[in-house]
């Protein structure tokens, strides 16, 4: 028998891939590669688990881990990605609305036992703005190049006996070379960062465009019935509704900006959550 490492669907002999995930089969599930993505109690790793289930990812699994009373959390490595993402969604509204639940550990506690710190150190949707970088290329490249000017003249002198300094010829050589590698990295940098000016510039439109456009398209109200006529008559905790909302959100405005990037909306997104909500 074969078995789909997503779906978990069970799969007769001769097949080789899964029908709804269309991926490869194994032969037996506890043989599928897994990356560990949490530690912590039981009980907060089962819901996190179920929150993933929730939103259709199928792969968790909480067992026992090597340390006494500690358990983790794992899944397939093409889920790793988005489970991290979701679970830090789940988590950061959990601390936010029940700031009593065991989520934050005593300060003797091991760093790498708390659940957030692990979540938020794997968390890879933080945009950074493209001025921002512009600016942190901009400061790196005039230093790597004052570096390496300075370096290769101070060099050059002493190569030429204008300067008394106590190095071979070889080594005067090595150590141009070495500095003159400073200054070509500072002139990379310095065209990095224009080119970064230039994006940040189309990012400002984009964003001050997506901020306009969610303003009114997306009050407080019609999101809220957006969000009732997908759950139904089912309730939901805030996590699941945050979630929700932003769902909801991001999947309309990918519609209409499909090459969007998604680290950059989900920051535009994030704010526009907190105007409405907090």
């Amino acid at each position: 028998m074969a078995w789909c490492p997503n779906c978990k669907n069970e799969y007769k002999e001769g097949i080789n891939r899964c029908l709804d995930c269309d991926c490869d089969l194994i032969e037996h599930l506890e043989d599928m590669e897994r990356v560990y993505i949490l530690e912590g109690e039981e009980s907060q790793l089962t819901r996190c688990n179920k929150f993933l289930i929730y939103n259709k990812l199928n792969s968790g699994k909480v067992e026992q881990s090597n340390e006494e009373d500690g358990y983790r959390l794992s899944v397939i490595p093409e889920d790793e990605i988005k489970a991290t993402k979701i679970l830090t969604i789940f988590l950061q509204q959990e601390a936010l609305n029940h700031e009593s639940e065991t989520y934050e550990l005593q300060e003797d506690q091991k760093e790498d036992r708390s659940i957030q710190t692990e979540v938020l150190k794997k968390e890879s949707g933080l945009y950074e703005k493209s001025t921002v970088k512009a600016k942190e290329y901009e400061s790196t490249a005039y230093l790597l190049i004052v570096l390496g000017f300075v370096g290769m003249v101070v060099m050059l002198l002493g190569y030429l006996d204008y300067l008394s300094l106590p190095f071979s010829n070889l080594s005067y050589i090595a150590l141009g070379i070495f500095f003159l590698l400073f200054l070509l990295f500072g002139i990379q940098s310095l065209s990095s960062s224009k080119r970064l000016k230039e994006k940040g510039t189309t990012e400002e439109r984009l964003e001050e465009e997506l901020k306009n456009y969610l303003k009114a398209e997306y009050n407080k109200d019609y999101l809220e019935e957006k969000v009732q006529n997908s759950l139904g008559e089912h309730t939901a905790s805030e996590e699941i509704l945050y979630f929700k909302r932003i769902e909801i959100m991001r999947e309309d405005v990918l519609l209409r900006y499909p090459t969007m990037d998604e680290s950059f909306l989900d920051a535009i997104l994030d704010e526009h959550y907190q105007e409405l909500y907090e």
